[in-house]
Parts: structure tokens; C-alpha cells; sequence
């Protein structure tokens, strides 16, 4: 959707993707690849604004509630942004310390072909 810029949205994919793969479901080794390069991916970029149409969906902003997970991107935003913390809870917990690292593909995969599912199970 945006040809350029911070690719933000690029952090949290990952992170679903790793989880996914944690926990077995079935993802293809490429795409999960591709899920995980996150050169290039600054999580101080710009925030895209989007346009008056997506306000018809509602309301823009969610309510982090207390002593939620906060992903460790957000405590590198914080780093170079402060303001960014009136955004979170007074409690939070920071996880996924090594985001920028792509996950170990689980063994039972090791021979499956580039393309082909992880088996469930």
C-alpha cells in the first residue's frame, strides 16, 4: 500500500509470523522469510496517515491497557521519542527482545521443499 516509507506495519507481520511458526501452523518457508527481513525498517519511521475514508471504521486509536506486552520495537521508538509513552500504560512489559532476528524453523520442516506447508502436529 505505501511504495515507500518506514514500513511499520513490516514489524508486527514479523511477529505474528514468528509466533505462527512457534506454534506450528502452517507457513511457508519463504513467505516466512520474507516476513522476517527487516532491513531497512526503522520503528522511529514516520507514522503513514491514512486517509477520511478509514474513519468510517471507527475510532483510530486503541486503549493499551495496564501491564500489557509491549513489543520491543516500541521501547526502541521510545529511545528516539518520548512523546510516544503518553500512548502506553504507567505498566507494561517489554518482549521480543531480539525482533530483528529471524526465528530457528522448527525441525520437523528441515526437509520440506521451499514452497510446502509445515506439517501440523
Amino acid at each position: 500500500m505505501f511504495a515507500k516509507g518506514a514500513r511499520l506495519s513490516d514489524i508486527p507481520l514479523k511477529w505474528i509470523a514468528d509466533e505462527a511458526v512457534a506454534h506450528r501452523l502452517l507457513v511457508r518457508r519463504r513467505a516466512y522469510r520474507e516476513a522476517s527481513a527487516l532491513d531497512g525498517v526503522d520503528p522511529a519511521g514516520a507514522v503513514h496517515k491514512m486517509s477520511r475514508w478509514w474513519r468510517l471504521l471507527g475510532p483510530g486509536r486503541r486503549v493499551v491497557p495496564e501491564g500489557a506486552n509491549i513489543h520491543a520495537s516500541v521501547a526502541d521508538r521510545l529511545a528516539v521519542d518520548s512523546r510516544y509513552a503518553r500512548r502506553l500504560p504507567r505498566q507494561y512489559t517489554v518482549v521480543d527482545d531480539d525482533w530483528r532476528t529471524a526465528q530457528p524453523w522448527p525441525q520437523p520442516a528441515a526437509t520440506a521443499a521451499e514452497d510446502e506447508e509445515l506439517p501440523v502436529g
